[in-house]
């Protein structure tokens, strides 16, 4: 196939930035029509403990997370994964290289990622197989995230 074009626009990856809208606790949740998206946690724009929902697993659905801001304060963000039901449900599999321990090998429903002292420019993958979600990234300090 071939073809002339005047001008070329490369797709676009879309880019999403949760920003607090309540006090504290917000959740968020992730839709699969945003799958293939980077989202951005500043800490700055989160509540501390405030929740990320996944969508439920589908197959190819996938995500790319990326700290944009360190922080001298504690502030915790937790992702989770959620069955069709849209309860919380242990669906992934965290790679050693995100929190240090041999989470791999067991299943967890939380990933929680501490702001105190993180890295900017932290990346945390997430892709499904259609029934688990598999997480990898390149962190700084892997102290400061936590699957259970």
């Amino acid at each position: 196939m071939s073809g002339h074009f005047t001008h070329f626009q490369a797709e676009r990856i879309n880019t999403l930035e949760p920003i607090a809208t309540s006090a504290t606790s917000t959740t968020y949740t992730l839709s699969k029509y945003q799958s293939g998206s980077i989202v951005y946690l500043d800490h700055n724009n989160l509540d501390d403990g405030c929740i990320l929902n996944l969508p439920p697993p589908d197959y190819g659905l996938n995500f790319k997370f990326i700290i944009t801001t360190e922080a001298s304060s504690q502030n915790i963000v937790n992702i989770k994964s959620i069955n069709s039901s849209n309860d919380v449900t242990s669906l992934m599999y965290v790679n050693t290289l995100i929190d240090g321990a041999a989470a791999g090998a067991t299943l967890r429903s939380t990933l929680a990622i501490e702001f105190n002292s993180i890295e900017g420019a932290d990346m945390i993958y997430f892709c499904c197989n259609g029934t688990y979600w598999y997480i990898n990234g390149n962190v700084g300090a892997t102290g400061k995230y936590t699957a259970s």
